[in-house]
């Protein structure tokens, strides 16, 4: 690829919808789901485990979260899906580049300068809103106990809210090391692209304790279905 075909990695109305983005932020014509309308409410009093609660730096109030999803793995294990309106890059700009970025997928990564390239095919999300998954473990004896909370992808280590580069560290931590809150485990959202952990890091900064929010059941698959069914090209062949 030449230097300068490797500056030319948008399409004419991939651009223009970047501009788009800029100036207005995600196009209003697409809203979110209704998930109250097409989604099964999940009975919280029937599951084998206490849902979390979120500790959620006050920073984050324009980007609520909209439903958890509940995901029963048999016997072993339930994955849970978070769904915030949005993540908020710290960076004016930047921010609306990355919505830009995960609602249409305009460039993927490339070996070569400038390290991006045009997406081919579809890569993005068609949605704004942050789904981040993660996992609780059962106890193998007693299968009513959870065990420990697996975050695939959706640790935060000792990142602090407004990390510029947000790493996706994994991890699984043992149910006793959480703290409780009426007894349930409590999850600090350490990261603007809200990711997890035990122990928070972001010291004295003002936080909410989120423990009512909507759950359903469902897939992160099923989720990603609810926002597709919203999607619209506005015309355009993307």
């Amino acid at each position: 690829m030449t230097s300068q075909g490797s500056l030319n990695v948008l399409l004419p109305h991939h651009a223009l919808l970047l501009i788009a983005f800029l100036a207005f932020g995600p196009p209003v014509s697409c809203p979110s789901p209704d998930f109250a309308r097409s989604c099964a409410r999940a009975d919280t009093g029937s599951l084998p485990f206490p849902l979390p609660v979120f500790r959620v730096p006050t920073a984050d109030d324009d980007c609520p979260i909209l439903a958890v999803f509940v995901d029963l793995k048999g016997s072993a294990a339930a994955e849970l899906h978070v769904v915030t309106a949005d993540e908020d890059h710290p960076i004016p700009g930047v921010d609306q580049l990355y919505d830009a970025q995960r609602w249409f997928g305009l460039v993927e990564p490339s070996r070569t300068f400038p390290f991006l390239r045009r997406s081919r095919g579809r890569s993005g999300y068609r949605r704004i809103a942050d789904v981040e998954t993660l996992v609780i473990e059962l106890d193998p004896v007693r299968q009513d106990a959870p065990a420990a909370i697996r975050f695939p992808g959706t640790y935060s280590g000792d990142q602090r809210w407004n990390v510029l580069l947000a790493r996706h560290f994994s991890a699984t931590i043992p149910w006793e090391r959480f703290d409780l809150e009426d007894g349930r485990p409590v999850l600090h959202v350490n990261t603007w692209n809200h990711l997890f952990s035990n122990e928070g890091t972001n010291g004295c900064a003002g936080h909410r304790l989120v423990s009512d929010y909507p759950v359903y059941f469902g897939s992160r698959a099923d989720v990603q279905r609810h926002f597709d069914a919203v999607w619209t090209n506005f015309g355009l062949d993307l």
